[in-house]
């Protein structure tokens, strides 16, 4: 939203970002690299197409709110969204469900911070950080 010259903005532009960086953690590269240009003759700025390339192109049927936004352009390329799963391949069907709660398009759609913390993926990676950490603790020192 900010991208597109929203004004007014909450918390769930962090979850947003948190979802850039959840991606970029497991990818190990940035999932939406890109530079921002403020020429009026670029139809689609390079990050901007990044994320309609990952998520598709938002329009009133996705995000109702995106046409009052004073970046948006009816005439944009039509892009579908990409498969999660393709993009984010070392995650599994919880991973994926989390990064597409934190990149909805429509800000209020986005998890909220507590929902993220509270959610299934995460517990299933504290559970094997714990499990692993367990496991490295119980090795006999050597003696001697």
């Amino acid at each position: 939203e900010l991208l597109l010259g929203a004004t007014r903005y909450g918390p769930e532009v962090d979850m947003w970002s948190v979802g850039c960086i959840f991606a970029e953690l497991l990818l190990g590269k940035p999932l939406f690299p890109g530079k921002v240009h403020y020429e009026p003759s670029q139809q689609v700025n390079e990050q901007l197409g990044r994320i309609f390339k990952v998520l598709g192109t938002p329009d009133a049927g996705s995000w109702p709110s995106v046409v009052s936004l004073p970046g948006y352009q009816p005439d944009w390329p039509k892009l579908p969204p990409a498969d999660l799963r393709v993009v984010a391949p070392l995650l599994d069907e919880a991973g994926i469900d989390l990064l597409s709660r934190l990149l909805r398009y429509p800000p209020a759609e986005r998890i909220s911070a507590k929902a993220a913390l509270e959610h299934p993926y995460l517990h299933l990676v504290a559970e094997d950080l714990q499990s692993h950490w367990a496991a490295m603790t119980q090795t006999p020192m050597a003696v001697g």
